[in-house]
């Protein structure tokens, strides 16, 4: 049977550290500390940007009118016109205005700026604006009033040779004197009175004339010919076409010293003076037949044609060639229409007498 439990020993020495136990759960948060006091302010920091513009404001009410001021205007600047204080003037152009300082302002004149002490400038005009934009065309406006007649163009050309402007000659037809006709494509002047008597038959001189006739082949203006004339100081009127001693030479304008255009045509001639006598011009017309019937002479110069031609004294009888000065020529540029009468005329020096003298013609219209 066991023995009695003996008593305790004595303690041993403590045996070696064991392990560190794993960490034993958080424990409950504590309670707040007290505040602690407040720390130094820090440095300021850079400014922000600048934040966006507010909507603007509900406008005010308008302010009370103010009182009226005493300026008032007085119109253009007078120096015999007297002003009061504050009165207000323009210069005469109405580009400036002015206002005066003083009353019983008198006679003094306005200053080109500022104040003079008398005047002040108040108000001056102004830069010129830019252009306003063009308006709109207008609506058209009424038709004017036709304009004055223009002046007369220049002649035409020549149209060819004819005779449909001049009635043919009928047989049928009692002719007087001075009428005109074409007859196979030439044109004759009635010399007299006459019936059936054809222009170029065998009776028709004395009766139809005035003209070379044609000869039927149609006319193309007067060829260039040269014809000799006699004159006097009577007998200064002439056929140009015609020639021979006197023939063609009369004392006035009649159908025996006219010749006839048988077709538009411009005329040109040369006239050599083979006389020793004074001075002499020579003219062509055209010739305006009389207006009594029948009547061949009475006739008057209707208007030039052409130049003048001027020539002075010829040389000695005989001298070839002419001298100097004793001829001229003339070339127009003026057409003479189918059946007009053309005559020339000369004008003496004052010293012709009685006695024929003698002058060369070339003469043409073509």
């Amino acid at each position: 049977m066991p023995g009695a439990q003996g008593p305790p020993g004595a303690m041993g020495p403590a045996g070696a550290a064991g392990p560190t136990g794993a960490a034993g759960a958080a424990g409950p948060t504590g309670a707040a500390g007290a505040t602690g006091a407040a720390g130094a302010t820090g440095a300021t920091g850079a400014a922000g940007p600048v934040g966006p513009t507010g909507a603007a404001g509900v406008t005010g009410p308008a302010g009370a009118t103010g009182a009226t001021g005493a300026i008032a205007y007085q119109s253009v600047y007078s120096s015999s016109t007297t002003y009061g204080l504050n009165a207000v003037v323009s210069d005469a152009y109405f580009l400036n205005s002015y206002v005066s300082l003083v009353a019983n302002n008198t006679g003094h004149p306005l200053p080109s700026s500022g104040s003079n002490g008398f005047w002040a400038m108040l108000a001056s005009q102004g830069a010129q604006g830019a252009q306003g934009v063009m308006g709109s065309a207008g609506a058209t406006g009424p038709t004017g009033p036709p304009g004055a007649t223009g002046p007369i163009g220049p002649t035409g050309a020549a149209g060819p040779g004819g005779t449909s402007n001049v009635p043919a000659w009928d047989a049928s037809t009692s002719y007087a004197a001075g009428n005109l006709v074409s007859h196979n494509g030439s044109l004759f002047l009635a010399e007299q009175a006459s019936t059936n008597v054809p222009p170029a038959g065998s009776s028709a001189a004395g009766v139809w004339g005035g003209l070379n006739p044609g000869t039927g082949a149609g006319p193309v203006g007067i060829p260039y010919a040269v014809t000799t004339h006699e004159f006097s100081n009577t007998y200064l009127y002439f056929n140009p076409a015609v020639g021979g001693g006197n023939s063609g030479s009369y004392t006035s304008i009649s159908a025996f010293s006219t010749t006839i255009a048988p077709s538009t045509c411009t005329p040109s001639y040369t006239i050599y003076n083979a006389s020793p006598v004074t001075a002499l011009t020579f003219q062509l017309y055209t010739a305006i037949p009389s207006s009594t019937a029948g009547n061949l002479s009475g006739w008057s110069l209707g208007s030039t044609v052409g130049g003048v031609c001027s020539i002075s004294a010829a040389g000695a009888t005989g001298t070839v060639p002419l001298p100097n000065g004793s001829s001229c020529t003339v070339t127009t540029d003026t057409q003479v229409p189918a059946g007009t009468p053309i005559t020339l005329q000369i004008t003496n020096g004052g010293s012709l007498t009685s006695t024929f003298y003698t002058f060369f013609m070339a003469f043409s219209c073509q």
